[in-house]
């Protein structure tokens, strides 16, 4: 999943995970509140929320989804490649 954080407009990439996979690099537990709000979202679709009193916003770009052959297929922004 490719996603901008509106609170320092950077673009990062991740891959939702179980808690016992998040050790590895640029991943995000599907049981953390962000891992939680971001199951299901799509191209275009965004989250809000206040952490320590602070306003937060994500917007999803990119979602790739591995299906069980190993093959990967992306969503961005609406349009199937």
């Amino acid at each position: 999943m490719k996603f901008v954080d509106h609170a320092d407009a950077r673009i990062q990439q991740a891959q939702l995970v179980f808690p016992d996979e998040v050790l590895r690099r640029r991943c995000i537990s599907v049981l953390s509140p962000i891992g939680s709000a971001l199951i299901g979202l799509g191209p275009g679709q965004s989250i809000r929320w206040t952490e320590q009193g602070r306003k937060r916003r994500l917007a999803v770009l990119e979602v790739q989804v591995r299906q069980r052959s190993g093959h990967e297929r992306s969503t961005v922004v609406g349009r199937k490649i």
